[in-house]
C-alpha cells in the first residue's frame, strides 16, 4: 500500500475519533463566553452559574450535523443579536468560527 494511502486513513480515523460532540461545544461556548467576563467578575459561584447557564442556551441554540469526521455547529442567534446566523467548524476537537 502507499505509505499516502496509509497516511490519509489513519487522519481519517483520527478525524473520526476526535469529532466533537455538542457537549464539546458547549464547552467551546462557555468557556468562551464566561473567559472573556471573568475579569469583570471575581465571584466563582456567579461565574459557575453563568458557565452552567452558557452550556445550556449553547445546547438547546445550536444545531450539530455530525459528517462522521467533522460536525457543523449552526444557530439561530437573531434573538440575541444582528447576525442572523452563526456557524462553527468542528474537529480534531477544535472549533472554528466560519460564519
Amino acid at each position: 500500500m502507499n505509505k499516502g494511502i496509509i497516511l490519509v486513513v489513519i487522519l481519517l480515523i483520527i478525524a473520526y475519533i476526535t469529532n466533537p460532540t455538542i457537549e464539546d461545544f458547549s464547552d467551546y461556548i462557555s468557556s468562551e463566553t464566561i473567559g472573556t467576563s471573568t475579569s469583570k467578575t471575581s465571584d466563582s459561584s456567579i461565574s459557575g452559574l453563568g458557565e452552567m447557564l452558557v452550556r445550556e442556551l449553547a445546547e438547546k441554540l445550536y444545531r450539530r450535523d455530525d459528517y462522521l469526521v467533522f460536525s457543523t455547529y449552526k444557530g439561530n442567534m437573531e434573538i440575541f443579536s444582528s447576525s442572523k446566523d452563526d456557524i462553527y467548524l468542528g474537529i480534531f476537537k477544535f472549533f472554528i468560527k466560519i460564519q
